[in-house]
C-alpha cells in the first residue's frame, strides 16, 4: 500500500504540457522549476523524514533504537538534532507545500506556471486544488505506516485516510473524463478492500503476534 509519487494530473493529460504553456513568460520559467523540483521530492523527503522518526516499537536494553539503523539510540546525541531537524522539515515540506498549493490554486485566479498540477481537472467547478487532497492521503498513508505500531492498528489508520478519500472522489467525481474518475475509484477501492480483508484476517488469526508465532513456527520446521 505505499503512496505513488506526485504529479499524476500531468500523466492524465497524455503528455507534458509544451513549454511555451508552462512558462508563458521568462519570469514564470523559476516558479515552473521549483513547482515541478517540489512536486517530483515531496513524497521522498516526506518518506525520509518519517523514516527518521520512526523507532522499533520494543526496547533493547531498555532504549529504543532506529528502525533503519538499531546502533542508533533514538532521540539521543545526535539522533536528537536529526529528529528536530526531521520534524521541522515535515512540518515546512509536508504541511507548507499543500498549503501553499491551496492558496495558489484557490478561485478563478490565473496559476498557468502550475497548470501541470490540475490539466485534466473540472476547472468549471473551481477543483484545481484537488491533487492537493491526493498528496495529502499519500503523506497520511506513509506515515501511518511508519509511525502507528502495529500491523492492526495500521490497516485501521489506513482505512481511516482511504474512506473520506473515496467519499470525496465519489462526491467530487473532480476529473473532466469519467474514465479517470473510474479508475482513481477503483484505485482507492482497491486499496482499502485490501486493507480491510488483511484487518479480518489479523483478527481470524488472533492477532498480529498470532500470526507472527505461526510463521516463525513454519519456518522452524522446514
Amino acid at each position: 500500500m505505499t503512496p505513488s509519487s506526485s504529479c499524476e494530473p500531468a500523466a492524465r493529460s497524455h503528455a507534458f504540457p509544451a513549454a511555451g504553456m508552462l512558462c508563458p513568460a521568462a519570469a514564470d520559467c523559476a516558479a515552473v522549476a521549483l513547482a515541478l523540483e517540489l512536486c517530483v521530492l515531496y513524497m521522498p523527503l516526506v518518506s525520509l523524514g518519517v523514516m527518521a522518526l520512526e523507532c522499533c516499537d520494543r526496547p533493547i536494553g531498555g532504549r529504543r533504537h532506529l528502525r533503519a539503523d538499531l546502533s542508533v539510540p533514538c532521540f539521543e546525541g545526535q539522533h536528537l538534532a536529526v529528529a528536530v531537524g526531521a520534524g521541522v522539515m515535515l512540518a515546512v515540506l509536508g504541511v507548507g507545500f499543500p498549503a501553499g498549493l491551496v492558496l495558489a490554486l484557490r478561485g478563478g485566479r490565473p496559476a498557468p506556471s502550475l497548470r501541470f498540477l490540475y490539466e485534466g481537472n473540472d476547472e468549471a467547478r473551481g477543483l484545481r486544488w484537488w491533487e492537493v487532497l491526493g498528496l495529502l492521503r499519500k503523506v497520511g498513508l506513509v506515515m501511518d505506516a511508519a509511525l502507528v505500531p502495529d500491523a492492526a492498528s495500521q490497516l485501521a489508520a489506513a482505512e481511516v485516510v482511504l474512506v473520506p478519500a473515496l467519499w470525496a472522489l465519489t462526491r467530487f467525481r473532480p476529473f473532466r473524463a469519467s474514465k479517470f474518475n473510474s479508475l482513481e475509484t477503483m484505485s482507492l477501492l482497491t486499496m482499502l478492500l485490501t486493507a480491510t480483508v488483511s484487518l479480518l484476517y489479523l483478527q481470524a488469526q488472533g492477532g498480529e503476534a498470532a500470526v507472527q508465532e505461526q510463521n516463525e513456527a513454519q519456518l522452524s520446521g522446514c
